[in-house]
């Protein structure tokens, strides 16, 4: 059990990072670079860049802190719902 937990307490700190590693890093997550299309891994960019010359670790980062977000979201309104109709049905 505990390690599950750990695995995601580490995936929610490193996409909660996000924004760190981008001033880290010296760039943007959104910003388009064609010049820099598909690039290998570098210092500049670890994972690479896609077809449109954006870091793909920082895209990584952005869409799993919007990812948790949703699912906390949607956690929370379930545990909300089905306490209220558990409270109405006793």
């Amino acid at each position: 059990m505990k390690g599950p937990l750990v695995a995601l307490a580490m995936i929610a700190a490193a996409s909660f990072s996000g924004p760190l590693v981008a001033a880290a890093l010296g760039t943007d997550a959104q910003a388009v670079d064609l010049l820099d299309r598909v690039a290998w891994p570098s210092t500049t960019h670890p994972l690479g860049t896609d077809e449109l010359g954006r870091d793909v670790l920082l895209r990584l980062l952005e869409g799993g802190r919007i990812s948790l977000a949703i699912g906390v979201v949607a956690a929370l309104a379930s545990a909300a719902l089905g306490s209220l109709l558990g409270l109405t049905a006793g």
